[in-house]
């Protein structure tokens, strides 16, 4: 019986995030996701106190999500992979992508509170897997055994939380432009000499 509790719960999140990142999060009442769903407003307050408790597990998912697509990322043999990987990701996920960014933009806006804790908790979780992956590479002689990695990663998640954030952006270029670009240009940074081969080559074939 519990376990069919947690599908509901996961049916009403999975649909809910849908709706915030399409209409926004502050057009959406919970009325409007029962309706949606087919579902009666009293199932969805057995799941969910209100609807910020609702934003935050909807911001839960796109944590999920986001480790879903690293996973991939992960699995990569050389820089050259990690970097084609990391912007395929950007690429197949594009539209999603931008419209995250405005759901984004709207919840620091209306619900400031959900906002720092998601953020908090995708920091946390983007540091682990950046350092994860680039330890990785330093033992594979891919990334410069005097990098430090602690530092690296710090002011590689802090620029593409910038970019995500809309706090930091340039006239005429996309967030998934600026982060492509400046994920191939931080890379090259620490990479050794094989490594930065594999990068020439990768920057020919565009």
């Amino acid at each position: 019986m519990e376990h069919s509790k947690d599908l509901v719960k996961e049916k009403i999140v999975a649909g809910s995030l849908e709706m915030f990142m399409e209409r926004g999060c502050k057009s959406v009442t919970m009325d409007a996701v029962a309706k949606q769903l087919g579902m009666s407003k009293r199932t969805i307050y057995e799941k969910f106190r209100n609807k910020a408790e609702l934003l935050f597990e909807c911001c839960q998912l796109l944590v999920q999500k986001d480790a879903a697509l690293v996973d991939s990322v992960l699995k990569s043999n050389s820089l050259g992979d990690f970097v084609r990987a990391s912007e395929e990701c950007i690429r197949v996920n594009g539209a999603w992508f931008e419209r995250r960014c405005c759901f984004m933009s709207e919840l620091n806006h209306y619900y400031n509170d959900i906002f720092v804790r998601h953020i908090e908790i995708n920091n946390s979780q983007r540091r682990e897997v950046l350092e994860s992956a680039l330890q990785i590479f330093r033992d594979k002689g891919i990334v410069r055994s005097d990098t430090d990695l602690g530092i690296v990663t710090f002011f590689l998640n802090s620029v593409i939380q910038q970019i995500l954030s809309g706090s930091l952006s340039i006239q005429g270029y996309t967030k998934r432009q600026m982060i492509v670009h400046f994920m191939r240009t931080y890379f090259r940074g620490i990479a050794t000499n094989r490594a930065l081969e594999e990068m020439k080559q990768l920057s020919n074939t565009d």
